[in-house]
């Protein structure tokens, strides 16, 4: 829970490249599960965050692919707890 709050708290909008680049601890995260990670720099004209690219080789179990998306979280409320759920609000810059 503590890392999905601090996740939400991120203010990582598209051109907000100093947030977008705080997912630091999402990549060390991943590493920790046994990822190789890396991360995918944006052309600088492009204006835009990178990508957080995982890995996981091997030859035994299922195959997965997760996606996610960095940059969706516009300026809102901070993540809260009310009782077993966790939300918060997104609004428009």
């Amino acid at each position: 829970m503590a890392l999905l709050e601090r996740t939400v708290n991120i203010e990582s909008q598209t051109e907000n490249l100093a947030g977008s680049g705080k997912w630091d601890g999402v990549q060390r995260r991943v590493a920790s599960l046994g990822f190789t990670t890396k991360w995918l720099e944006m052309p600088v004209e492009m204006q835009r965050a990178g990508h957080l690219l995982a890995e996981k080789n091997g030859t035994k179990g299922k195959r997965i692919l997760l996606l996610g998306h960095l940059d969706t979280v516009l300026h809102g409320e901070k993540f809260r707890r009310e009782g077993d759920k966790g939300t918060a609000q997104a609004r428009p810059i």
